[in-house]
Formats: C-alpha cells, sequence, structure tokens
C-alpha cells in the first residue's frame, strides 16, 4: 500500500518563520499551495475513480462554489462528511479516510474555499460556513436521514463549531483536535530553546492568536455540544496538535464522548494515526455504526423490506 507523506509537520515549521516573519493565522494554518505541490510531486491513488466517486458542486455563503466527492452504493443510510488538515487536497482525504468506505453509509469528502480547485481564497473565516455547505447538500439530497462530521487536524474546528450551531448532527469524529486561538502559544511553548528569543516572538504569537476568527473559538463551541457524541482520536506524542489541548477540549466537552489513543507508533508527528493504525480505524468505525440509526423499515404488501440501512 502507498505511504502517503503528511505535509502537517510543516505547520510547526510554518508558525516560527510566520512568528518571526509576521503574518496572520490564514497564513500559518492554511496551505493550499502545499497540497498542490504535494500531489504534483507524490500524486494520491485515484480511489474516487475506482469507486465510482460522484462530483458535488456546492456554493459557499461567500458564493464560492466549491466540489466535493459522494461515494455511496445501493443502500446506504446515512452520510459521513469529511475533512482534513492545514495542507491537504481532497483525493488525500479521501485516501486516508478511505477505511469509511463500503460500511453502510455514504462519505462525502470535500476541501475548502481556495483549495484543489474550489473558488476563493483560503481564510479561516470560511471554514465552517464551506462545512455548512456540504451539510446543506447532505440535509436536502437525502431528507431525515442522519449525518456524521468526521474531521482531521483543523478541521476539527470546523467540526465543532459548525456541531455547536446544528444540532441535527448525529455525531462528530475529532482526531487531532485542537484550539485555533490557543494553538500558537502551545507550538512556541514547545520551541522552548528558543527562549532568548520570545521577546521577539511573543507578540507575533499574541497576533496570531487574536486574528483567529472568533467563529472559531473551539473553546466556547465545546460548551454548548450537550447532546451530540464525539469521538476524540489523539496520540499522546503528536507534535502538531498538542495532547495536553485535546485533553483540555475533551474534558469540557459536556455532551456524551469517547476517547481513543492510538496504539500504532506512526512517527515522526504521530499526526495522522488512521494510515496505519487498524485499532483507531475499528474504533471509529463502531462509534459510527453506533450513533447513525438505522434505516427506518418499509413495508410494501404488508412485508418488510430488506437492505436500505440493513448491516
Amino acid at each position: 500500500m502507498p505511504h502517503i507523506k503528511s505535509p502537517a509537520l510543516r505547520l510547526g515549521i510554518s508558525l516560527l518563520l510566520v512568528l518571526i516573519l509576521g503574518g496572520c493565522s490564514s497564513d500559518v494554518m492554511l496551505h493550499p499551495e502545499i497540497a498542490r505541490s504535494m500531489e504534483a510531486s507524490n500524486p494520491t491513488p485515484r480511489i474516487a475513480e475506482r469507486d465510482g466517486a460522484k462530483m458535488v458542486r456546492v456554493r459557499n455563503e461567500r458564493g464560492n462554489m466549491l466540489e466535493g466527492l459522494l461515494l455511496a452504493q445501493e443502500g446506504d443510510y446515512g452520510t459521513v462528511i469529511v475533512s482534513d488538515g492545514n495542507a491537504t487536497s481532497r483525493e488525500r482525504t479521501l485516501y486516508y479516510f478511505r477505511f469509511l468506505l463500503g460500511n453502510g453509509f455514504r462519505v462525502l469528502v470535500f476541501s475548502f474555499q481556495g483549495f484543489d480547485a474550489n473558488e476563493g481564497e483560503a481564510h479561516l473565516s470560511s471554514l465552517i460556513g464551506d462545512a455548512r455547505a456540504f451539510y446543506a447538500y447532505a440535509r436536502q439530497a437525502f431528507p431525515g436521514e442522519p449525518i456524521v462530521y468526521a474531521a482531521h487536524s483543523l478541521s476539527t474546528a470546523a467540526a465543532l463549531c459548525l456541531t455547536s450551531r446544528q444540532a441535527e448532527l448525529a455525531g462528530v469524529v475529532l482526531e487531532g483536535v485542537f484550539d485555533p486561538k490557543g494553538v500558537a502559544y502551545a507550538k512556541l511553548a514547545q520551541l522552548w530553546y528558543l527562549f532568548p528569543l520570545y521577546p521577539l516572538l511573543a507578540p507575533y504569537t499574541i497576533f496570531v492568536g487574536w486574528t483567529v476568527p472568533d467563529e472559531l473559538a473551539v473553546k466556547e463551541c465545546v460548551g454548548n455540544l450537550r447532546n451530540t457524541p464525539a469521538l476524540f482520536v489523539h496520540h499522546p506524542q503528536d507534535t502538531v496538535t498538542p495532547y495536553r489541548g485535546a485533553i483540555e477540549l475533551y474534558e469540557a466537552y459536556p455532551g456524551p464522548k469517547s476517547f481513543v489513543i492510538p496504539k500504532e507508533p506512526h512517527p515522526p508527528e504521530y499526526h495522522m494515526n488512521y494510515t496505519s493504525d487498524e485499532a483507531a480505524q475499528g474504533e471509529t468505525l463502531r462509534f459510527i455504526r453506533r450513533v447513525l440509526p438505522k434505516a427506518p423499515a418499509i413495508q410494501q404488501d404488508g412485508a418488510p423490506a430488506l437492505g436500505a440501512g440493513t448491516r
């Protein structure tokens, strides 16, 4: 199986450069150009074509056209919408989450404004609206069916804050979760050996946190999620999104929740656990099956119909 190199480690490097050179939070956390260069130098296997994915097009709240990939089989019930991190193409996201396919529910994979061929400029302020556009598509295309949001890395902020505004979500999966408003401080703390430069770096750190949109204030969003089941997946040695921050968010989450610590190491950053950890994949599938209710039985001529939603 091909190994897809992760650009996630570049988040820390980018943060350091931006702290030194100056820049806003979107410059630190969103890198569509890295996603494109990664695809050019190390193309992702095109399983979308193999599995007959349907191209889905939506417009976000800013009027920009976004594209997603819908993978479905006859009899599927419920939809899992999926998005990934700061430097990730849609195809790579699909490949990373491919273990979700063929499990009785649809999978709708998307990337944000400014990524892939999507219109607009990549910016943190569009993340929730982008996710909301694909959520709205799933509700309209499959009325009355449940929806789960599975998110990795930066997308977890959009997932949590979208979920706090959408009580209809059946559950949320959060791998590598973090608080965008606080991550700059956490990364600076990891760079303890640059302590002599702290007087220079601290003002930029404050600026980066300040420029994160208030709608991505994850700690506030978490407090509103009392009824939505959540699965947290995080490796203690994750150097991209700090483990301590994930624990703090987990403890603050007031709704039904569970925490999975991956057992299979995936160095160097331990940030992409689904790449090799089948146990983490299995726990995630069990969670999704638990929160996605089965399709209601449809009776014809007095006999229950079989197929749709049966597992």
